[in-house]
């Protein structure tokens, strides 16, 4: 006769299948759907899209003689790129962030079609083209990626794994600078980037993998990692900003054309590595700082697309700038002479970086001050103030 289960009976095999259940569960784990697995793929998928991309630039205007036509473009890219982020939270909460993904990258195929057909046969319309396609596409991709790094990692991995992923968009300037070695280290002409190129992107990538390390650094409170680090990367770039007015100057002045062995090349060098260390520097903490105040994973995308949208704005005012001779520069020679009006070239410029500067430290600190107290994340502080 079949043996009737009872109530009791039914509980004490449910209970004690349970541990064979989560050992199973853990025995299917793949490594497929690890984080360092899909860091990795995100990573990958940012050296070809706009790692390749920062190659293309790093060629010197896209490999043009001249950089107005492709900044221009570029111009066009970011305005594009700007509407395209603030847009990426609907397009990845809707359709998922791998689809997002996967689209983000179609616009960079384009884009470098349109320089190639620029470069062989001068067609200019296409640069336009291919510079509004890859803004509309590389946006959704921008938000997506900055979604995933900060959705996957455990918080107390998060600025590592950010340094990881950074560290494969970075590549693709190295790229860039192993072309422009290639074709062009026996030249004498303007224009190229050399050897050492290497060297600042080998300090740029140590440096944001120490950052990362101590955004990560659990023996200090959310809140003094937060302020300690904002005040380090804050002053870092207002030095900079101080050095590289007195070098501009210099070279405003004097308009020196110098290959890597000439007497004033050191100087430009120098404060080029520092400014590609601010530059990875502020990614680094911008995105670590919005994954400590996202409390969800939709939090996040959109946070990540507003942020990236401010940064797209940023870059198309820069290349509107660039895409231009200087209104001074028709001018006669003699008159560009005067020191005077050398100097009030640069007052504008120069005031503007100042000034933005200033306007970030203050209102960012005031935010930054209380991350960790109201701002928890998904992470809560491991020590009071």
């Amino acid at each position: 006769m079949p043996e009737v289960k009872t109530q009791d009976n039914l509980v004490q095999e449910t209970t004690s299948s349970e541990p064979d259940a989560l050992e199973a569960s853990e025995n299917a784990y793949n490594w497929r759907r690890g984080v360092f697995f899909n860091a990795t793929i995100v990573g990958l998928a940012a050296f070809a899209a706009p790692g390749l991309w920062n190659a293309m630039q790093s060629v010197g205007a896209g490999g043009q003689q001249t950089p107005y036509l492709v900044m221009a473009g570029n111009a066009i890219l970011f305005a594009t790129m700007t509407f395209a982020c603030l847009t990426g939270s609907i397009v990845a909460n809707r359709f998922g962030l791998k689809a997002a993904l996967i689209f983000g990258t179609t616009g960079y195929v384009l884009y470098s079609a349109a320089l190639y057909a620029n470069n062989r046969y001068g067609t200019v319309w296409f640069i336009y083209l291919g510079s509004a396609a890859c803004g509309l596409s590389a946006g959704i991709f921008w938000s997506a990626e900055g979604s995933i790094m900060l959705s996957y990692p455990e918080p107390e991995k998060r600025g590592r794994y950010l340094s990881y992923w950074l560290a494969y968009r970075n590549s693709g300037s190295i790229l860039g600078g192993a072309i422009n070695l290639a074709f062009n280290y026996a030249g004498r002409t303007t224009g190229k980037l050399d050897w050492r190129t290497y060297i600042v992107f080998v300090v740029l990538l140590f440096t944001t993998l120490l950052f990362g390390a101590f955004l990560d650094w659990t023996s200090l409170s959310f809140n003094r990692r937060a302020r300690y680090g904002f005040i380090f990367m804050m002053s870092l770039i207002g030095a900079c900003w101080v050095w590289g007015t007195i070098v501009q100057v210099g070279y405003t002045e004097a308009k020196p054309s110098l290959d890597w062995n000439d007497d004033g090349f050191g100087r430009g060098w120098a404060l080029y590595i520092f400014w590609s260390i601010n530059f990875s520097l502020a990614y680094n903490y911008g995105f670590w700082l919005i994954g400590l105040m996202a409390r969800d994973p939709k939090e996040v995308v959109r946070y990540m697309s507003v942020a990236r949208a401010v940064e797209a704005a940023g870059q198309c005012i820069a290349s509107g700038i660039s895409s231009t001779s200087a209104p001074v520069g028709e001018i006669t020679s003699q008159v560009i002479k005067s020191r005077w009006l050398t100097l009030s070239q640069l007052t504008v410029p120069l005031g503007l970086n100042f000034a933005l500067w200033g306007f970030a430290s203050v209102p960012g600190y005031l935010v930054v001050r209380q991350a960790g107290i109201i701002h928890h994340g998904p992470e809560k502080p491991v020590a009071s103030e």
